[in-house]
Formats: C-alpha cells, sequence, structure tokens
C-alpha cells in the first residue's frame, strides 16, 4: 500500500528522519519515542485495525477510542498488530476528533497518515508503558 520504507519521509512543512535500525531478522527495532519531534505532544494507539482507515488521500480515522477530546494531540503514532502478529507503524496529524457511535468513545481524524515500518517490539516495549492501548508522550 505505501511501498518501500524511504530514509525520509517528509511531513506537511517540516521532514524528519526515522531513527530505525534493521535487526538480522529484517525487522526494526522502533520505539514510539523515535517518531516525535522536539516539543511535540503525541498519542500513540495500539489497534488490531478492525475500524482503522486509511483512505487513498492519506487521511483516515483511528477507531472508536475513550479519550478526552480537548486534549491537546500534535501527531498520532498508530501501532497496528495485524492477524499475522505483524506490527506495522504508520505516523498522522490529528486533525480533530468525532463523537463515535459508542458512547463516550470518539474517531480521531487524521491527515497526511504515513507508513513507517514494522516493529519487532511488542506494544509494551514500543510504547513504554503497561497493556493500556492508548499512551500520550510529550
Amino acid at each position: 500500500m505505501f511501498g518501500e520504507i524511504p530514509d525520509k519521509q517528509t511531513r506537511s512543512d517540516r521532514t524528519f528522519i526515522s531513527l530505525l535500525e534493521l535487526s538480522p531478522d529484517g525487522n526494526w527495532f522502533m520505539k514510539a519515542r523515535d517518531t516525535i519531534e522536539p516539543g511535540e505532544n503525541v498519542m500513540v494507539i495500539f489497534t488490531h485495525g478492525y475500524l482503522f482507515q486509511i483512505h487513498d488521500d492519506k487521511t483516515g480515522l483511528t477507531g472508536e477510542w475513550k479519550i478526552n477530546p480537548n486534549r491537546h494531540v500534535d501527531r498520532v503514532i498508530i501501532y497496528h498488530r495485524d492477524d499475522d502478529m505483524k506490527n506495522t507503524v504508520y505516523v498522522a496529524d490529528r486533525v480533530g476528533v468525532e463523537p463515535a457511535q459508542r458512547e463516550g468513545r470518539y474517531n480521531i481524524q487524521l491527515a497526511h497518515v504515513q507508513y513507517v515500518g514494522t516493529t519487532s517490539l511488542n506494544w509494551r516495549e514500543f510504547a513504554e508503558t503497561t497493556q493500556n492501548s492508548i499512551r500520550y508522550l510529550p
């Protein structure tokens, strides 16, 4: 869907270089913090992808989450584990939230969704957290 993993990826008005290291088995060792730029507030989400959407124009939705819709978040990092246990990482700008069908939950609206790569780290290692599916990082 997104092709090869480039050394550089351009996001709107700035460029970031992914701090990735290829392991001997072809997986990437990467933590959520490796994709954060100075001064950013990010939300890191673990999903199996049932409601996660990426559109052709690189916009998308995260699915339904129990969050504070007023909390300031610049970007969203998505850790997507598929049915084959492959952990794919995407980053996106958060452009808004909309109420979900389930009461008290919200869909996070995304723009500039980018494929970053895969990681062999489990969720707890990647997000430096416990089992919670959402993690905020300064």
